[in-house]
């Protein structure tokens, strides 16, 4: 797969930038390992990576959650837009919900969306 126009794998901040990035990436993984509040997040990404300031785990925590809440939401719209048993395919999901996902929750890697997204469809439907 390649990233595509409007992925990206920054959010692009002056000189924290390089910061929210990382713990960004820390804590989707750290999410998608256990489902946890924001509070929860921001607390295991300064344990995971210490050194960092208090609103740079907030902001990342924040970001992570968000992302994930879209996914489910997405894959919650399109399950009451069909009928019972319709199977999304995969063109679809990459064209028109990834899209969607990466101009509304911004900042992570093309493949990260792919998984939030994944990971929304297998929460809200099945």
């Amino acid at each position: 797969m390649q990233s595509g126009p409007g992925y990206s794998s920054i959010n692009p901040q002056q000189g924290k930038g390089s910061a929210i990035r990382d713990l960004m990436r820390a804590g989707f993984d750290l999410y998608m390992s256990a489902d946890c509040d924001h509070k929860q997040l921001s607390n295991k990404l300064q344990s995971q990576m210490p050194g960092h300031q208090i609103d740079d785990y907030q902001s990342a925590s924040r970001k992570v959650i968000d992302l994930f809440d879209l996914a489910c939401k997405l894959a919650f719209r399109w399950a009451n837009e069909n009928a019972p048993g319709v199977q999304i395919d995969e063109s679809t999901l990459e064209d028109i919900f990834l899209q969607e996902l990466a101009s509304k929750a911004n900042g992570f890697s093309y493949e990260q969306y792919r998984r939030a997204l994944h990971y929304g469809f297998d929460r809200a439907i099945f």
